[in-house]
């Protein structure tokens, strides 16, 4: 499919979080192996937002692939990170099975193959860190010592992964406070973003402190005041007004797009007060004539996701 095309398709799977016939699958699967990184990242996302079990089981047959890029085969393992995740925390006791991204049976197989692919010495090494990446959306037992293991590597790119796996399992917060403390500036971002999604008590403040830190490195600044917005620690609002008119034009720009980004999340339907006499039975059936004029589709996109 030629480039423009493609793009404009995967955006429109991604901005409408659905799949409109068997080519939009084509589409994520041939944009995932595409040279193109741009072309990479909007099909990741797209398979993202729009997974079905036809989608997620293309996603395991690239995973399987030896003979796909390494990082093709990646993408399509964090691709499936976010409905692993929907899954986990939702369940399938108590909602319709339709609102689930996966049934039952398709998100165990996803988590097998997650796990298969990360344990398998023959997989590449990049397949098998993206693979723990994804498996963490949805946390089993196994998952503590692979992590273990990756933090106590010599290999930085472990400890990279290692870091972000600790922001989505429990019992790492020794691990994650000495991270946020590295002189590697890669993996002390990356510790920010893991301590403060898992709601370690030291985090919110040291994050509000380095995203203040005129003297700190840039980088770490600058994905402090990210992780402001992203995570919405107790004082992020006021710290993210003051940030956002910064002699820095990068700290203010990125402070006005974290400060955004938390006015955003606290935008719901409670912001609103229908008063029910404006509104006559009459006037509803005229202005919403079915539940499809209303998108309640979640926004459980990762916060920080690879």
């Amino acid at each position: 499919m030629e480039r423009e095309r493609l793009l404009s398709r995967l955006r429109r799977i991604e901005e409408t979080f659905e799949l409109r016939d068997p080519q939009d699958r084509v589409a994520i699967i041939e944009g995932l192996g595409s040279d193109d990184e741009d072309l990479r990242e909007v099909a990741k996302e797209a398979a993202a937002g729009a997974m079905v079990d036809e989608l997620c089981e293309d996603l395991l047959k690239l995973l399987a692939d030896g003979a796909a890029p390494d990082e093709t085969r990646g993408d399509a393992a964090i691709a499936l990170g976010p409905a692993l995740e929907v899954c986990h925390y939702e369940g399938f006791e108590d909602l319709d099975p339709e609102e689930m991204p996966l049934t039952e049976g398709m998100f165990d197989k996803a988590k097998a193959a997650l796990e298969a692919a990360y344990a398998s010495e023959s997989t590449p090494v990049l397949v098998r860190r993206r693979a723990l990446e994804a498996a963490v959306r949805a946390p089993s037992e196994w998952q503590n010592e692979a992590i273990r293991s990756a933090w106590e590597s010599d290999d930085s790119e472990w400890r990279l992964t290692a870091v972000f796996c600790m922001g989505q399992v429990e019992g790492f917060r020794d691990q994650l406070v000495e991270a946020m403390a590295s002189e590697d500036i890669d993996l002390r971002c990356e510790a920010i973003f893991a301590a403060a999604e898992a709601e370690i008590e030291e985090a919110a403040a040291e994050v509000i402190k380095l995203a203040q830190d005129a003297t700190m490195e840039k980088d770490v600044r600058l994905a402090a005041i990210h992780a402001l917005g992203a995570i919405a620690p107790e004082g992020a609002p006021e710290a993210l007004e003051k940030l956002a008119e910064d002699e820095d034009e990068e700290v203010a720009e990125m402070a006005q797009e974290a400060l955004d980004m938390l006015l955003l999340d606290d935008f719901d339907d409670e912001d609103f007060d229908f008063d029910d006499d404006e509104f006559d039975d009459d006037d509803d059936d005229d202005e919403f004539d079915d539940d499809e004029d209303f998108d309640d589709d979640d926004d459980d996109a990762p916060k920080k996701k690879k």
